[in-house]
């Protein structure tokens, strides 16, 4: 019988880590709805919040978070306007300033998520963490974001981390909080 990997933490496993970074990927499934997993999302965010957890995140979350929305809004044209994604990109390229209430919308409910926590910190990229993500994308065959997201944690020393990224829950040296990742990783590794 296989050995299952023991990096990946269900939303239900315990003890919840004193400090958690916090991916994009996460935090969009928690503030939008309608996504897939929103409900145990919330409900973890619920015991993170109860535990006292230290939350950081990248600044980038904020910026990939606008672009969230926008993608939302324009899959949202292509249903009732009937025009492809790509086509929005061009049909509309003032997006950013016309559906500016959407992004700041995103941002003040993330700020009312923050507020729940006693303790929060927003981190900047920095060269370090550049250096280092580059390394990462190398290494683990990383995207550039979430690269510098696993630089970011690196830099502060976190451990665990809540994402929905398949290709990070191949980072073994992480505690990765996810749901449904475990099943994910036994299909991508034929376990």
């Amino acid at each position: 019988m296989p050995v299952l990997p023991t990096h990946l933490k269900k939303f239900t496993d315990t003890p919840l880590p004193e400090v958690i970074y916090f991916d994009t990927s996460f935090v969009i499934k928690c503030l939008i709805s309608g996504q897939n997993h929103s409900f145990h999302c919330r409900r973890f965010l619920k015991r993170l919040i109860e535990n006292q957890s230290i939350v950081v995140f990248s600044n980038l979350l904020r910026a990939e978070l606008w672009n969230a929305r926008l993608v939302i809004v324009f899959q949202d044209l292509e249903k009732t306007k009937y025009i492809k994604f790509n086509e929005c990109c061009r049909k509309y390229p003032a997006a950013s300033r016309d559906y500016f209430s959407e992004f700041s919308g995103i941002n003040k409910l993330f700020d009312e998520l923050l507020q729940n926590f006693k303790e929060w910190v927003q981190s900047s990229v920095n060269d370090k963490v550049t250096d280092t993500a580059l390394s990462l994308m190398k290494k683990y065959n990383l995207l550039s974001y979430d690269a510098i997201h696993i630089a970011t944690m690196l830099d502060w020393g976190i451990r665990d981390i809540v994402a929905f990224d398949s290709h990070i829950e191949d980072i073994t040296e992480l505690n990765i909080w996810t749901n449904g990742g475990l099943r994910r990783y036994k299909e991508r590794h034929g376990l």
